[in-house]
């Protein structure tokens, strides 16, 4: 296995927006690997999408001593109250308790998986 470069490089990403006619955004689940968000009013906005990672080896690569800036791919945006952001939160908190115990036990399936009729 080659070398990996695992260094800490802060970017700041260059979003472009995917319309319905560029890519394939009909995959369901959706993969994403960078989100941003922000609020206005009672309002919370989550944009995702993706960077991909020609993008940012090439970016890297020709990297000087400023902040690189890698292009981000939005392909969807989520609108929602701060109440809803909160019960958000709530969810993925959770989420990360039940991940961080599954490390600790050596099992990462998520035990709901475990049952399906796909995997038995």
């Amino acid at each position: 296995m080659a070398d990996v470069d695992k260094r800490m490089i802060n970017f700041r990403a260059a979003k472009h927006v995917v319309g319905p006619d560029e890519g394939n955004c009909d995959i369901e689940p959706i993969f994403v690997n960078h989100a941003e968000a922000a609020w206005l009013g009672t309002d919370v906005f989550i944009d995702f999408g993706v960077i991909l990672a020609e993008d940012f080896v090439a970016v890297a690569n020709s990297r000087n001593d400023e902040t690189l800036e890698v292009p981000f791919h939005a392909i969807g945006r989520l609108a929602m109250s701060i109440n809803t952001f909160v019960r958000l939160r709530s969810k993925v908190n959770e989420l990360f308790a039940a991940i961080e115990q599954a490390e600790q036990t050596g099992s990462l399936l998520d035990p709901s998986l475990k049952k399906s009729p796909r995997t038995g």
